[in-house]
């Protein structure tokens, strides 16, 4: 399907298939995928639209979600039997972020129930954020706004520890001196502690083992060292007779040099080993108390325990600086909420500015689209307190008749009426914005037939500046349309399926007439019709 530039309707009957193209582009636009709407979930669909951008400055957006930029941009999207999808910009794989990123720069499609989004002031804010151009100060504000929360919870959570501390400071105060009673920093860790433990025990059996070990091996008559000396001296005497003893005589001569030395070691070993009762028992104490302190902190090493120390070491110095640093966290929090009041402030202005603008501009749109008497007013109020979109809140009022009094648009507005309240605000939305397309979903629904010629008439100026498509049952406002699609249900091969085609102006004519007449077409009807497409 090849949309035209300027103003497009589509017509057909209820379950025709309209809604396919919606749902289509809806997936283009990075809504949810439902496989069940899918005709046949076991193959992958896809869905594929081209956007021609040479009239559009969107470079930096392409640069923002990190894609390539074409003035002919092709967008996809891929569902996969496994339900999982994948979305492309100009081949480039995208995540659904993105895509809504880029997407909302290119298609606003209103359908039937977003107008009942009207109803909610949080939209209507939004609407006037947006036509005020304070998109940038409610940025700034809300940059603002959350370094406030974060340092008023911050500020909280202080308060709620500084209290517990409070409550323990008698407990954590005997933790730490506990703690550092065990001198936890002489101690590498439990099992050199445990080593140097067994040492002590056990010192008098080292060393006699050690100086028995020497002797053997240099001191006595019968030493090893001795009788190495005496086979070497044996060897000598009978290497003049062959040379394959030369070697065994080194190797005799190095096992003499390796005793000698291991008796050495042994003996320095033997005197550096400390026998000392009162330092093994003073160990043996310490190796209890960090026992005991490491079951008592949950705790699996001394590393930990010292970690714990430490913690709570950092909770009592908190503690005695907490009023300091509470009172300095306040004085920033006081410097935020300042500079957030001026924010706020600027942003309110702006926005009251803007809402006494659209209002007008909503009220003179509506007078044109057959509200004659119609009454719009935007009225603001300041609220007491700070909120994450400013101070602001905003309700739109409505009257359709003269002598009437406004009320909430909520409480008073018929459907029709609301239609063309969202159909006036998309109107302005779309000079400001001018955005690449604006499709309406059944727009003129509730409204007669004289309306529908009025709002056909804003459409189609509306279009103008944008490629606009209307699905619409309006004669009226199909008549106003440079372009017209036909939706229709034909069978195939015992399979009901839904086909798309662009009319010629005699097809026009016929269309126009059975919007008129019904499926019997007249001849009145179709002069009706003939009329309608001349004016």
């Amino acid at each position: 399907m090849t949309l035209d530039k300027g103003f497009s309707v589509i017509t057909g009957e209820t379950g025709a298939g309209k809604s396919i193209l919606l749902g289509a582009l809806n997936l283009l636009l990075g809504k949810r995928a439902d496989t069940n709407l899918l005709k046949d979930s076991d193959k992958k669909t896809i869905i594929e639209g081209e956007f021609d951008l040479s009239d559009y400055d969107l470079k930096s957006v392409f640069e923002k979600i990190d894609a390539d930029y074409d003035t002919q941009t092709f967008i996809r999207r891929e569902i996969l039997p496994s339900g999982k999808t994948r979305a492309f910009i100009n081949d480039t794989p995208v995540n659904l972020n993105q895509l809504k990123e880029l997407t909302g720069h290119l298609i606003d499609i209103h359908s039937q129930f977003a107008t009942y989004d009207l109803f909610n002031t949080d939209k209507q804010l939004q609407i006037v954020t947006d036509y005020a151009v304070a998109n940038k100060e409610l940025e700034a504000y809300k940059k603002l706004y959350k370094a406030y929360k974060v340092l008023q919870k911050e500020i909280s959570v202080l308060e709620e520890e500084f209290s517990q501390i409070q409550q323990e400071k008698d407990y954590l105060e005997f933790l730490l001196n506990e703690l550092e009673e065990a001198n936890l920093s002489e101690i590498e860790s439990l099992d050199l502690l445990e080593n140097r433990i067994n040492e002590l025990a056990n010192a008098q059996e080292i060393k006699e083992t050690l100086y028995r070990l020497s002797d053997n091996f240099t001191e006595n008559e019968l030493s090893v060292d001795n009788q190495i000396i005496e086979q070497k001296n044996n060897v000598a005497k009978i290497s003049n007779y062959t040379i394959q003893l030369n070697d065994l005589h080194q190797r005799l001569n190095a096992l003499q040099i390796e005793i000698q030395d291991i008796a050495s070691e042994a003996v320095s070993i033997a005197e550096n080993i400390e026998d000392n009762p009162e330092l093994l028992n003073e160990l043996q104490q310490k190796q209890f108390t960090v026992e005991k302190l490491l079951k008592k902190h949950f705790c699996n090493t001394i590393d930990e325990l010292k970690s714990k120390e430490e913690e709570i070491a950092d909770k009592l110095l908190k503690f005695i600086h907490s009023d300091k640093i509470i009172e300095d966290k306040k004085v920033e929090l006081k410097s935020i909420e300042n500079k957030l009041k001026e924010t706020a402030e600027k942003l309110s202005n702006k926005r009251r500015e803007g809402a006494q603008k659209l209002a007008v501009e909503i009220q003179n749109l509506l007078k044109q689209i057959g509200i004659p008497n119609a009454q719009f007013q935007i009225k603001a109020t300041n609220l007491s307190d700070f909120t994450e979109n400013g101070t602001d809140a905003v309700e739109f009022y409505f009257s359709a008749n003269k002598g009437k009094k406004v009320q909430p648009l909520k409480q008073i507005a018929s459907g029709g009426e609301l239609s063309r309240v969202m159909l006036a605000l998309k109107k302005i939305e779309s000079d400001k914005k001018h955005l690449p397309t604006l499709i309406f979903d059944e727009i003129d629904t509730g409204v007669s037939g004289e309306v529908s010629d009025k709002i056909g008439d804003l459409l189609q100026k509306t279009a103008h500046k944008s490629q606009l498509i209307c699905i619409t049952h309006s004669p009226q406002v199909a008549s106003k349309a440079a372009h017209h699609w036909f939706v229709f249900k034909e069978t195939v091969d015992n399979q009901t399926v839904s086909r798309l085609k662009k009319l010629n102006n005699t097809e026009r004519v016929n269309e126009i007439a059975k919007m008129l007449s019904g499926n019997k077409i007249t001849q009145t009807a179709i002069e009706h019709a003939k009329n309608l497409l001349v004016q």
